[in-house]
């Protein structure tokens, strides 16, 4: 069962998984405007080693949703991952995310350097100056028709007025973070996260708002391993981008993941899980 923790300014939903004395993984859902139904159960695997800690982030899903916007930020998002982990009484943890959540724990990072013992991203877009290789991306779907409605739902992420909007607009971009846009398991994946509270006020605020170029400079600061779980085919994160993050900081390691696009935890959860847990074990050895 989840419940609400206190971090000061605001709560945070968390939802914890796995044994409690497994090292604790600090889990950042993609979006923004997602919530942590976005991993559904594709992360139980993961739950049998450590314990998973699924955070809402601000002003997201389960989260007051009435903190003051000003807040809404990266830099403000990444103090969170602490104060969870701070409020939670844990010293020793790793951090995980994917997409936008991938971002922030990239911005936690290189905020507090050693904060985390290791961190893992997927989809992490470090900068805005990859935007052109995502929108080329995009462009050259087939059919035609199909990358038009991707192009233009993409174009209009920021746009949304309500809730419903949001989820429309995710679910016409869900094709995109396939490899393949026809993939049976993109239904199953939408029948299965059902039940994410999106969140378009803080969608709008941020959405096409990667960290910027300061992350890209200061990921040599981040002295923790850092997996980069990469799919071959992700539209949203161009291969090179997930190489510019394992290369930029000191103890990178990247996965390249070949039949998957952006959900390589749906696509390959095998693989996935293997990457994460193979990375944990060898870099976060019990003291």
């Amino acid at each position: 069962m989840g419940r609400a923790i206190d971090v000061g300014d605001t709560s945070l939903w968390i939802d914890e998984q796995g044994p409690e004395e497994g090292l604790p993984v600090l889990v950042l859902h993609a979006g923004p405007g997602l919530d942590s139904s976005y991993f559904d159960g594709y992360l139980d695997p993961l739950a049998t080693w450590f314990r998973l800690v699924l955070i809402d982030q601000r002003a997201h899903g389960r989260s007051d949703r009435s903190s003051d916007p000003r807040t809404w930020t990266y830099h403000q998002m990444a103090r969170d991952v602490s104060a969870v982990a701070a409020e939670l009484g844990i010293e020793r943890y790793a951090v995980l995310g994917c997409g936008f959540g991938a971002e922030v724990a990239l911005q936690h990072a290189v905020d507090g350097p050693h904060a985390a013992v290791a961190t893992i991203v997927c989809g992490a877009l470090a900068s805005a100056l990859w935007s052109p290789a995502v929108d080329a991306a995009l462009n050259s779907m087939e059919p035609r028709e199909l990358a038009d409605r991707v192009v233009a739902a993409w174009r209009r992420r920021g746009e949304a007025g309500s809730d419903a909007e949001v989820a429309a607009n995710w679910r016409e971009l869900l094709p995109a973070r396939f490899r393949d846009p026809h993939d049976p398991r993109i239904a199953e994946y939408q029948d299965r996260t059902a039940g994410i509270r999106f969140a378009a006020a803080v969608t709008r605020q941020l959405a096409g708002r990667a960290p910027g170029e300061d992350v890209v400079r200061r990921l040599p600061l981040v002295t923790q391993p850092v997996l980069v779980v990469a799919g071959r085919h992700d539209r949203f994160c161009p291969p090179a981008a997930a190489h510019a993050v394992a290369d930029g900081v000191v103890r990178g390691h990247l996965v390249m993941l070949d039949n998957c696009a952006s959900e390589t935890f749906v696509e390959d959860t095998a693989g996935f899980t293997a990457a994460v847990r193979t990375f944990l074990a060898s870099h976060t050895p019990e003291r």
